[in-house]
């Protein structure tokens, strides 16, 4: 990811909260719905700007990062999308299903770490795109504006 100036940060952040402020007047989805979906929309940007400290576990990140998909939380991604539809199902891994810098260290040779490191965004990276997709599926069916578009990363 390229980096940005203040002022393309400043205008990207509100820009989404423009966007927040407008999908909550949709009311073919509840309050308690918008919530859900302004978290999780936050979450996966969280995730999507911040993979290298969901991997490192000394990260001071990593515990937040993580508990996205711990599914007995209330602010996981998995119960969050409960929320938001029962009918449109995100499949993610739980938090112990991901792996992590721990699983580096079974792994001899640097050439393994790297491989596995790899593997590891790779996973990330799923799991982004999923959550990008179950959000355009919402943004179909009840005509919001919670998935990014893309477009800004082009910028």
């Amino acid at each position: 990811m390229s980096k940005l100036t203040k002022e393309q940060y400043d205008y990207r952040r509100e820009s989404a909260a423009t966007r927040m402020e407008e999908n909550a007047k949709n009311k073919a989805l509840s309050s308690e719905q918008h919530e859900a979906l302004a978290l999780m929309c936050s979450q996966r940007h969280n995730l999507h700007c911040n993979i290298d400290n969901a991997i490192r576990v000394e990260s001071s990140d990593f515990s937040e990062l993580t508990n996205y998909f711990n599914s007995d939380r209330d602010n996981s991604f998995q119960a969050l999308a409960k929320i938001i539809n029962q009918k449109i199902p995100l499949k993610i891994p739980d938090a112990e299903d991901l792996i992590d810098e721990n699983d580096f260290y079974y792994f001899g040779s640097y050439s393994s770490y790297d491989k596995m490191k790899e593997k590891a965004y790779s996973q990330y990276e799923k799991i982004n795109t999923k959550i990008e997709k179950f959000l355009s599926k919402i943004d179909k069916k009840y005509k919001t504006n919670y998935c990014p578009t893309g477009v800004l990363r082009q910028i």
